[in-house]
């Protein structure tokens, strides 16, 4: 397991600011490690904090935009924007 993989599993859990605090260390030293980026925004999203998960998003690079890890959190935050307007059910 690659270690940004460990660090965004930690944060689906009950540690989503810790997993967030060390995807954004990572990007720290690897600013164009898109691993750490989509698992940044998922993380967001998992937070609830979708405008941050967007931001974060808004900054990959033109030519990564349709990395299949790109694709996926879009379809993160467009999920979690789709299931917040149905409100509570």
């Amino acid at each position: 397991m690659h270690a940004v993989d460990g660090l965004e599993h930690g944060a689906q859990g009950a540690g989503v600011r810790v997993g967030q605090d060390g995807l954004a260390a990572v990007l720290g030293e690897e600013p164009d490690n898109l691993t750490a980026l989509t698992g940044l925004a998922r993380t967001q999203v998992a937070a609830g904090t979708l405008d941050q998960a967007k931001a974060t998003l808004a900054t990959v690079p033109a030519d990564k935009a349709n990395d299949p890890l790109v694709t996926a959190a879009k379809a993160a935050v467009e999920l979690a924007e789709q299931a917040s307007a149905l409100g509570d059910l």
